[in-house]
């Protein structure tokens, strides 16, 4: 298929080093596990080194727990002029591409995008270093259609808060609010919350 060629960092404990020294690889596909521990700080290397190279970039979201992080790896990949890509696979549903034609040479004036759920099981998520929180890890994904439908967003004022009741040494905001001002004009909410169990 079209992903013979790939190396895939993960499980399988390969590099970027090991695909630039095989040189049959085309594109390296970063499955991020956000796990803290340093595992995620080991991939944004490989992710740097991977542009630095030359390397074609496939990384699932979100491509750092952090903000300094994202963009230190974005200027390397900037930098170096790979392609690459993020795993946002909410563009390619049916609906999406719906939504898009209906606002084909619109532009909306409110945007209101929503993420009510509960704590995810693995302990990492909980803490900041591990997941970066509710909207880095599951949020994102509706700023991503906010932004593929709307467009850029080019202020927000956010707020955040934690009750203490995720889980014994989780750090993450427990319930966001932020609003949004797109630069075509638009204002928009972004509300998430993990506590919906609760």
């Amino acid at each position: 298929g079209h992903c013979d060629r790939a190396v895939v960092l993960g499980t399988a404990r390969n590099t970027v080093d090991d695909a630039t020294r095989r040189r049959s690889e085309r594109l390296l596909v970063r499955g991020v596990a956000t796990a803290g521990g340093g595992e995620q700080a080991e991939g944004d290397d490989e992710s740097k080194r991977s542009a630095e190279r030359g390397l074609p970039l496939f990384v699932e979201k979100p491509l750092a727990a952090d903000l300094a992080t994202a963009e230190e790896v974005a200027a390397v990949v900037a930098a170096s002029g790979v392609a690459t890509g993020t795993g946002y696979h909410w563009r390619q549903l049916d609906t999406v591409a719906e939504a898009a034609k209906l606002l084909a040479g619109r532009t909306p004036g409110l945007v209101v995008a929503r993420w009510f759920d509960k704590v995810p099981p693995p302990a990492w998520w909980a803490r900041k270093d591990g997941s970066g929180g509710q909207v880095v890890e599951q949020a994102t994904h509706l700023i991503d259609l906010a932004r593929f439908l709307v467009g850029e967003v080019a202020t927000v004022t956010a707020l955040g808060t934690s009750c203490g009741l995720t889980r014994p040494g989780g750090d993450v905001d427990e319930a966001t609010a932020a609003v949004l001002a797109f630069a075509d004009g638009a204002v928009g909410t972004l509300t998430a919350t993990c506590l919906f169990d609760r």
